[in-house]
C-alpha cells in the first residue's frame, strides 16, 4: 500500500478568512446572548430610589432629597442616620413618603447633631425592603 504525501492544503488566506469569519460569528452570538441576559435582569428591577442631595442645616437638622428612578411608586418607611434609626417624631416625608415613578420626596430629619465636615451616613428604606444609603458631609 502506497501513502500518498500530499503537499497541497488550503492556502493561508483562506485559512485567514475562516478564522476571522468563526470569530465573527462568536461575538454576535455572544453579544445576543449579553443583549437577552441584560434585558431580562433589567426587566425585573422595578423599584429604584436614589438620595441625589442632602442639605444639612446649623440647628442640627438635615434635609434629605429621594428620588425614585425605577418604574412604579415606592413608599419610604425609616431612616437612618449614622446607624442609628431616627424616631417617627423627629422625621417628617413630603407625600408621607409615597414617591410615584420620577418624582422626588423631601425629608426633614430634626435633633441631629452632625458637626461641620462630619461624614454622615444616610440610609433610606422603603415598605418593601428596598433602600439606598450614601454617605454625605456635614
Amino acid at each position: 500500500m502506497k501513502i500518498i504525501k500530499s503537499t497541497r492544503g488550503i492556502s493561508s488566506v483562506l485559512t485567514v478568512l475562516l478564522m476571522i469569519a468563526i470569530a465573527v460569528g462568536s461575538a454576535l452570538i455572544t453579544q445576543m446572548w449579553v443583549i437577552t441576559y441584560v434585558e431580562n435582569t433589567m426587566m425585573k428591577v422595578k423599584h429604584v430610589i436614589w438620595i441625589p442631595s442632602v442639605k444639612f442645616i446649623d440647628d442640627g437638622a438635615i434635609t434629605i432629597y429621594v428620588q425614585n428612578i425605577g418604574k412604579g411608586s415606592v413608599e419610604l418607611t425609616t431612616v437612618y442616620v449614622n446607624t442609628t434609626l431616627v424616631g417617627e417624631g423627629d422625621i417628617t416625608m413630603s407625600g408621607d413618603g409615597l414617591i410615584e415613578e420620577g418624582e422626588t420626596c423631601t425629608i426633614n430629619v430634626i435633633n441631629q447633631s452632625i458637626t461641620k465636615d462630619e461624614q454622615v451616613r444616610i440610609k433610606v428604606v422603603c415598605i418593601d425592603g428596598l433602600s439606598t444609603d450614601g454617605v454625605f458631609e456635614g
